[in-house]
């Protein structure tokens, strides 16, 4: 089995978001494991 690569997007209005805390928590588990890179948009502006 090849190298396991996981991508993690989180964007919110809150800086410390639930996803955002849940993407660095498992980053922090699993650093030894698989390839994980989390790209935040929380810095896109909002359209409507």
């Amino acid at each position: 089995m090849g190298n396991i690569s996981i991508l993690a997007i989180v964007g919110s209005l809150r800086k410390e978001s639930y996803n955002l805390q849940l993407a660095k928590e498992a980053e922090k588990y699993l650093k030894n494991k698989v390839n994980i890179e989390i790209i935040d948009f929380s810095e896109v502006p909002l359209l409507s």
